[in-house]
């Protein structure tokens, strides 16, 4: 893969993180304008660059004194596989700790299969599930940082 950076997200990555928000979720009709509202909104965001400076993951959340939520995660198709995901978890759970944050706490789809597997392995633990406004089954994780 190449020397892939981890960095906090810049003004001119931000189109990039859009595009390939829209093209990771569009089938749950999210899209490259909706997210560019999103990431305004001073958002926590990393963007996993490759050696071209090219954007082919991001990681993006919220962090408080009461813990850290991570909202999206997404790597390029041709990119998975190869711990990058794990890295931008990694990234983004060491700022909640510097920032001194106890938990970690995200939602996901059932039918994001990879996510899921994603998060048991960085030690996320399923604490509830509910059905989404367009009645997909959410499933609510969280774990300590601690």
């Amino acid at each position: 893969m190449g020397k892939v950076q981890i960095v906090s997200m810049r003004p001119e990555h931000m189109r990039q993180v859009a595009a390939l928000h829209g093209e990771i979720f569009q089938n749950i009709g999210e899209t490259p304008r909706k997210f560019l509202s999103f990431l305004k909104a001073k958002r926590l965001v990393f963007c996993a660059t490759d050696p071209s400076g090219k954007v082919i993951g991001y990681v993006a959340g919220v962090v408080s004194l009461s813990g850290i939520y991570l909202n999206w995660i997404a790597v390029k198709k041709n990119s998975r596989n190869k711990g990058l995901g794990l890295r931008l978890m990694n990234t983004f759970e060491n700022e909640g700790r510097k920032a001194g944050a106890a938990f970690a706490t995200l939602d996901t789809r059932n039918e994001f299969k990879d996510a899921i597997k994603l998060y048991l392995d960085c030690g996320y633990r399923i604490f509830g599930c509910q059905l989404s406004p367009d009645e997909k089954l959410m499933i609510r994780m969280n774990r300590k940082l601690n």
